[in-house]
């Protein structure tokens, strides 16, 4: 616009408009992290509801795989940490 020769106001206000759509990124960025959050929350604490695996039961779990947001299944184990053969002051 400035090769052009296009008004000064018009660059002025298409600058502004580039700037505030910069700002916006690190906004949309945290919104869209913390939606991934919440339906990650979502899915865990109900998982047990939500284990009929309907279509959108499945698309939410692809997306949050996609999306490093892992979900352990229902039947799939967490692995247990073994304290017993701890001695004391030491750290598992």
């Amino acid at each position: 616009m400035k090769e052009k020769g296009s008004d000064h106001y018009d660059v002025k206000k298409f600058q502004e408009v580039l700037d505030e759509s910069y700002m916006m990124i690190p906004d949309s960025r945290a919104r869209y992290e913390k939606g991934l959050d919440e339906l990650h929350s979502f899915m865990k604490s109900n998982e047990e509801i939500l284990a009929n695996d309907g279509d959108w039961i499945s698309v939410a779990r692809d997306f949050l795989n996609e999306n490093n947001r892992e979900l352990i299944g229902v039947d799939d184990e967490c692995p247990k940490t073994v304290i017993n053969d701890l001695r004391d002051g030491e750290d598992f």
